[in-house]
């Protein structure tokens, strides 16, 4: 409903793929028997909305199912449930008041409150969200100044060593593109374990509660 108010057109996009395309991960393989060939089951959404927005739809969203064929633990199911969405126009400020909008709205929606209680902790989700940049949150939560070193990737990867900081493929990759300037990507989804599942304190999968609606 939130993503209809704002004007957003929901869509879905083809589960069979040709290529497996729109993230970096393993899919799931299977046959078409009727055109005879291999097909993947999608990784993601990111591929097909973007074509809308291209084609000329300028607010798209999609509640999908997500199949990796990759690890499976307490935290991580191969299938699972995203909204992803798209607009024309805005930028990481629009995509920032959206998601806000959407916690708010589901939160209201599920107990009727914006306030809630995490782990001990007592929030109000009516308030604003702290907005930092990656560099400002870093400085705040670890004392480190990524700044002063953001285009030194030996710099960085040895201070994220100090710090016993595991840096995955991808982050080398991404400090490679500083390096040389390139300008950042971005796009946005929320990964939803469970359609209609309201606040929990859930750490794994097994311990999510159970609510049919």
């Amino acid at each position: 409903k939130t993503m209809d108010d704002a004007g957003y057109i929901e869509v879905e996009t083809p589960v069979l793929n040709t290529i497996a395309g729109g993230a970096a991960a393993r899919p799931f393989i299977t046959h078409h028997n009727a055109l005879d060939i291999d097909m993947y089951m999608r990784i993601a959404t990111e591929l097909p909305l973007k074509r809308l927005i291209v084609g000329g739809m300028e607010r798209v969203y999609e509640i999908g199912r997500i199949f990796r064929n990759e690890g499976m633990d307490a935290k991580h199911n191969p299938e699972f449930t995203t909204i992803e969405f798209y607009e024309a126009y805005t930028d990481y400020n629009g995509m920032m008041d959206r998601t806000e909008a959407i916690f708010r709205n589901a939160a209201l929606a599920a107990n009727g409150t914006t306030k809630l209680t995490y782990k001990g902790v007592e929030m109000d989700l009516a308030e604003p969200f702290e907005r930092l940049t990656m560099a400002e949150a870093v400085k705040k939560y670890t004392g480190i100044d990524f700044e002063e070193f953001a285009c030194d990737r030996e710099k960085a990867l040895e201070v994220a060593k100090e710090k016993h900081v595991e840096v995955e493929k991808g982050t080398r990759r991404v400090l490679r593109r500083v390096r040389r300037g390139e300008p950042p990507e971005a796009d946005l989804h929320h990964r939803l374990p469970r359609r209609g599942l309201g606040p929990h304190e859930a750490e794994t999968l097994e311990a999510l509660p159970h609510r049919a609606f």
